[in-house]
């Protein structure tokens, strides 16, 4: 036996004393192991004196020698410790890497790679901050089992296993050098209702930072009305903070934060409340879709939640609470846990004591906000009859490895190799999700370290872990299967999981102990892989470090489920038919051709997949050539790429890659050819299944299409990614199903060239929080043309926005072919006992394509709906409709959108703008070229854009590109929930004309108008006014440009280059 010492680490306890066993993750034996004697009664008393140990000892307690390294946990919040040099306010440090896949029942250590360096001020030194990376060598401190309750025992949230991690650079450095937390990212249960805090502190450390920048804190709050506070004495909000807070009402951020990276907020719409003249009225002023109030100005209200020694509440802090969530119907859930042999001693809610929480080790409080909160605060006093296990708050325990069978390994398998015998813990919401999704991944070919493999033995065990170390597993399925290492297989992989997922669809304890064979290929083995629904987390293909692989007409039919961490498919990719996994999820994205370390080429490829078909993160790279790819799924995207992953379809052979990695988007040179056309498509089958339908096509082009709900066709998601399609037809069917989106600015970038990209309940293109999109000689439609949502690009031109140039963009609903692939897609299929399903099963488990019904997130119905488009032609349809049809839709963003000699076409005008021809119940439908809502602030320039210029490069068509249709500012938002209404401020266009013509007027959404617009035309354009209109700012080097068939009134705010008067049939009048 090879025996070793496993800690039982203590933390996430207010006295510092720690916990480490997992709630609900079951008791966990340790085959052959010599496990630590039950405390004793000397024990208990040595821990109640470290309990009683004075703030004096305390503070000594928390030297350099003491901080406790990776990741922590308390109560819902996963965090990390670093420790500040003495010296003046220092600059952020970059993130550390994340934690490795090691050991985390409980606290595990272990080398790691570096934050970037926080310079300090002051004495003139610097500081690097070391966090555990992905990848990192084991823990020489190997973690201990994730131990169970006794049966009928609850275990306190915060007793849940910790992992390593990556720790971020040092936060707001203080003079005094004393240790703070940066705050890493909670377990989920802090989107379960319309209030979302921070704590101040955790684990007695102070937060200061919010993020890492490798991993959202939190994502996907879904309530209506949300409010999020930061409380007093965090400095430092980090980039990717925050993850698709859509329906946000307000954030309270103190003036104590000095520093908000651009990209912290992540599609977030809301407005932002502090102190005058600070960093987030500062962040506000820059961002033109949000509005910023003060503290004073909105009479907010100081709120205060506070612990004494020997326990904690979660969250905890001093916050500023905004006026308009203090009306009785905001919520959350106060945590309260006392340390081992303590107890409650007094809670006192708002001035009154709350009788039942005396005498409990633990209590969750109910809280209502109004405008009589003030404060929380609860002490705590001795319980020398606690009742809780002392051998879960401190101890060690021996894990003796087994030897090998000599019978269960070939002679040439070294069996000094130490990984063989290293213990593996179970591995819980405190690791990393992506470390946790990659550990729980695997595939039937799985590629890695230079070689290729076919998995031979799957166990995904869901009661307990089958095995603590190689050395078992090897001993384990010799026995049970007769499988010997070195003959039936090679490589061995080990993951324990457990976490109680608290957001997303699935939610609840997530079990998967995980033991992976597989034995060495030929790549010429490799044909085709059909994967069953009855498999878990299962790709065709698996590429991680040093795979480099290339397939060719290699066919994929996985219809494996997702299992795992909340996001994990949009994050991480869990659960993909094909799955490139470059291992290094924390380096910047760059938008260049990357030499990653996994590779996967895929010439001729047929891939059906089912929670995503190819994805594509952590710097891996993955080349597609021709083929056909197929998802019909909630949540089954195509092409997928995160974390800095890259996919390139069709490049080989053209000059879009250049061969120093850049991409080319110099239209002067940029060869335009020939567009697929309308090659594939979805219809039900025989069995009612939706299938993928593709036509024969040429080699170098490539048919993506989806179905069902949440489904794009390319994207990127958290981190970013770089996507290069070229000569790609693609269709999407679902709600929330772009043609192409992408996210962030600077770190997503997404390329189209020469392709046909169609969305029949969403847009060609979308751009959220400023992701970069280039489209050139594309055939681009959707229910909206282009689409940028959810706040703004920070990044130069060529990091941020939608470049459109020789293209065709439009509009339109096809009503038709939603019939023929949708169960129920018009206001005469729906049935009202649909929602009397989702009340118990919730809409996950309804079967069934539905426009009118939110099956991704929670399950929502909008009675509106049924009319929108069926009744109002001017509105899109479905649960995600509601907005304006227009060829550029704007909401809640001020992300730049450039247009170059292309046509913009709302063909839903052309087909339903003739009252005369529609019922008489029926709103025709406006011809809008741009629509601004939900507080918008477009941002357009208009190139090229005229009556001269024919848009199709290749000749085959003739149409031309000037502008005709009318630019529509909606209504103020008051961020009441539901598409359009998500922010909350006035909307904005700013239109910008260079040798362009346009026809049409400027429409307002206010009956008393709220909205601006600024028009810019140069020498080279021209507006043919067509209705009376009101704009603030218009300038025009040629007023004689600006002409009317019919006399027109414009009123103005501001020019410099037009006086009052009449030019021909426009006259001019300042307001």
């Amino acid at each position: 036996m090879r025996r070793k010492t496993v800690q039982i680490a203590a933390y996430a306890m207010a006295s510092a004393i720690t916990i480490s066993t997992l709630s609900g993750c079951g008791t966990v034996d340790i085959p052959t192991a010599t496990t630590a004697e039950a405390s004793n009664e000397a024990d208990s008393q040595e821990a109640q004196k470290e309990t009683e140990t004075s703030d004096e000892t305390k503070k000594e307690e928390k030297s350099e020698d003491s901080i406790p390294e990776g990741n922590q946990l308390q109560g819902n919040w996963v965090y990390e410790v670093t420790e500040s040099q003495s010296g003046g306010p220092g600059s952020h440090g970059g993130p550390g890497g994340q934690g490795g896949p090691g050991d985390s029942g409980n606290q595990g250590e272990g080398p790691g790679g570096s934050g970037a360096p926080g310079q300090m001020q002051g004495d003139g030194s610097s500081k690097e901050a070391h966090g555990d990376s992905n990848g990192a060598a084991p823990s020489e401190k190997p973690d201990m089992d994730g131990q169970g309750k006794p049966d009928g025992m609850k275990a306190p949230d915060s007793e849940r296993g910790n992992a390593p991690g990556g720790m971020g650079g040092p936060g707001g450095q203080s003079a005094s050098g004393e240790a703070t937390a940066t705050l890493l990212w909670g377990n989920g249960n802090e989107t379960s209702s319309n209030v979302t805090m921070f704590p101040a502190e955790l684990g007695g450390y102070k937060v200061t930072t919010l993020g890492n920048g490798a991993q959202n804190i939190t994502s996907n709050n879904k309530n209506d009305d949300v409010y999020v506070l930061i409380p007093e004495g965090v400095t430092t909000i980090s980039s990717r903070m925050i993850y698709d807070y859509n329906t946000t009402k307000g954030w309270s951020i103190p003036s104590t934060v000095t520093s908000i990276d651009s990209q912290a907020f992540l599609s977030c719409a809301g407005t932002f409340y502090g102190e005058s003249d600070s960093a987030a009225e500062t962040f506000a002023e820059g961002d033109s879709t949000r509005d910023f109030v003060s503290y004073t100005e909105d009479n907010s209200q100081e709120f205060t939640v506070k612990a004494g020694e020997n326990g904690y509440i979660d969250p905890n802090g001093t916050y500023h609470l905004p006026s308009g969530m203090l009306d009785g119907k905001h919520k959350i859930t106060f945590n309260i846990v006392a340390d081992y042999q303590y107890k409650i001693k007094s809670l006192v809610v708002d001035g009154q004591e709350v009788a039942d929480a005396a005498g409990q080790n633990e209590y969750d409080l109910q809280y209502t906000f109004t405008t009589d909160s003030s404060s929380i605060e609860v002490t705590f006093e001795e319980d020398p009859d606690d009742s809780r296990d002392p051998s879960e708050f401190s101890g060690t325990f021996d894990y003796d490895a087994p030897e090998i069978e000599s019978a269960a390994v070939t002679e040439d398998i070294d069996l000094t190799d130490e990984t063989l015998y290293e213990y593996a813990s179970v591995n819980t919401g405190a690791t990393a999700k992506y470390t946790n999704s990659m550990g729980v991944s695997t595939g039937e070919y799985y590629a890695a370290n230079g070689k290729l493999y076919k998995m031979v033995y799957s166990s995904q065990e869901t009661d307990e872990p089958e095995y603590y170390s190689k050395a078992e597993v090897i001993n384990g399925v010799y026995e049970a299967e007769g499988l010997v290492y070195g003959k039936d297989y090679d490589e061995i992989r080990l993951y324990n999981y457990c976490e109680n997922v608290d957001s997303g669809p699935a939610q609840g304890l997530v079990t998967l102990y995980c033991t992976y064979l597989y034995k060495e290929i030929d790549v010429d083995d490799v044909t085709e892989s059909k994967i069953g629904n009855d498999s878990i987390n299962t790709a065709s293909v698996f590429v991680q470090e040093g795979g480099d692989l290339t397939l060719d007409n290699f066919v994929s039919v996985d219809n494996t489920s997702s299992k795992g961490p909340s996001e994990a498919g949009n994050f991480f990719g869990l659960g993909s038919a094909i799955h490139v996994d470059g291992g290094d999820n924390t380096t910047s994205t760059k938008n260049t051709f990357l030499f990653g370390a996994a590779s996967l080429v895929l010439n001729q490829p047929n891939i059906l997949g089912r929670v995503n078909s190819i994805y594509s993160l952590a710097n891996g790279v993955l080349t597609i050539n021709g083929g056909n790819i197929f998802s019909c799924c909630s949540g089954g995207h195509g092409p997928y790429a995160s974390c800095g992953g890259q996919i390139y379809i069709n490049t080989e052979g053209t000059n879009i890659v250049g061969e120093d990695g850049s991409i080319n988007v110099d239209l002067d040179t940029l060869e335009a050819t020939e567009r697929p056309g309308d090659i594939a498509t979805m219809q039900r089958g025989d069995d009612d299944k939706m299938e993928g339908v593709f036509e024969e096509h040429a080699s170098e082009v490539t048919a993506i299409v989806t179905g069902d709900e949440s489904g794009t066709a390319l994207a990127t998601d958290t981190g970013g990614g770089v996507i290069v399609a070229n000569r790609v037809s693609t269709k999407t069917y679902g709600l929330r199903c772009a043609g192409v989106y992408s996210i962030g600015s600077n770190e997503s970038w997404v390329y189209c060239y020469n392709s046909t990209l169609k969305s029949y309940l969403d847009a060609g293109l979308c751009s959220a929080s400023g992701g970069y999109i280039f489209a050139d000689n594309c055939d681009i439609s959707g229910v909206m043309g282009l689409k940028t949502r959810g706040g703004s690009g920070s990044g130069q031109t060529e990091e941020t926005g939608i470049h459109v140039s020789n293209s065709r963009v439009q509009v339109e609903y096809d009503d038709e072919e939603m019939q023929k692939v949708y169960d129920v897609a018009s206001p005469e299929d729906w049935d009202d006992s649909i929602l009397d399903k989702i009340k118990d099963l919730g809409a996950t488990a309804i079967d069934m394509l539905n426009i009118f019904l939110d099956k991704a997130n929670n399950p929502s119905f909008i009675e509106d709906s049924l009319n929108w488009w069926f009744k109002d032609k001017s509105k899109t349809p479905g649960y995600s409709g509601g907005n304006k049809f227009a060829v550029i839709y704007v909401e809640n963003s001020s992300t730049p959108i450039t247009i170059e000699a292309s046509l913009l076409k709302n063909k839903n005008y052309e087909d339903y703008g003739d009252a005369s021809k529609l019922s008489f119940d029926e709103t025709p439908a406006d011809n809008l070229i741009v629509s601004v809502e939900g507080a918008g602030a477009a941002d357009i320039t208009f190139t090229d854009e005229n009556s001269s210029t024919k848009w199709d490069k290749t000749g085959a068509e003739n149409e031309t590109c000037e502008l005709t249709g009318d630019f529509f500012i909606g209504a103020y938002s008051n961020n009441e929930g539901g598409t359009p209404d998500i922010g909350t401020g006035a909307n904005s266009l700013k239109a910008t004309f260079v040798n362009s013509e346009w026809e049409g007027t400027v429409l307002y959404g206010d009956d008393e108008k709220t909205g601006s617009a600024t028009l810019i035309f140069d020498k080279d354009s021209s507006w043919k006014v067509t209705e009376d209109t009101v704009v603030d700012t218009i300038e025009a080097e040629d007023v004689n440009a600006i002409t009317a068939d019919k006399k027109v009134t414009i009123t103005f705010t501001n020019s410099d280059s037009i006086k009052e008067g009449t030019y021909g049939n426009v006259t001019f009048v300042k307001a």
